[in-house]
Order: C-alpha cells, then structure tokens, then sequence
C-alpha cells in the first residue's frame, strides 16, 4: 500500500473574485480534503501495526508497549508442601 501525495503548498488556490471562482476554489479545496482524510485513515492504519499483527520484527516495536505482569499470591521458589529433591549421600567406607 503506497502513501497517497499531499498537496503542495503551492496548490493552494488564490483568494477568488468571482463567484464562479469560489465555486472552483471550493471543489478544489473539497478534493484536498478527500486526499488528506484519505492520507489520515491510511496513517492511522499504518500506527496500528506492531510485530503482533504483521511481519515486522518485535525489535521495530515502540517500547512500553508490552502489558505488565500480573503479580501473583505466592511468594518466590519452592512453595510449602512440595517434595525437594536431594543427591543420596554416599556410605563412608
């Protein structure tokens, strides 16, 4: 998908004299603004795009865009009541 062209700052139409010209003007200034809400809506698609939903790698990722953990009721290592594993000691002999 190609971004669509903006207008110039050039294309911009002088101050009309005419009502004819502000009839010109207008329709001019209305196909402006179908190209820039265009532009708008393709932009917005392209902010939504991340390693999870298309084929970009997670190192083009924002940072801080991952969730944060959720914490847990238990404490950290071996919880109470689970069996240990332990080496058998060896005869001394």
């Amino acid at each position: 998908m190609n971004q669509p062209s903006s207008p110039e700052p050039e294309d911009l139409p002088a101050k009309p004299q005419t009502l004819a010209q502000c009839h010109e003007v207008i329709g001019t200034l209305g196909q402006q603004l179908a190209q820039l809400r265009e532009q708008v809506a393709w932009l917005q698609e392209r902010v939504k795009l991340d390693s999870r939903n298309s084929s970009k790698p997670p190192s083009s990722d924002v940072a801080g865009t991952s969730r944060p953990r959720r914490s847990s009721e238990r404490k950290r290592g071996g919880q109470p009541g689970r069996k240990g594993t332990y080496r058998t000691l060896l005869d001394e002999s």
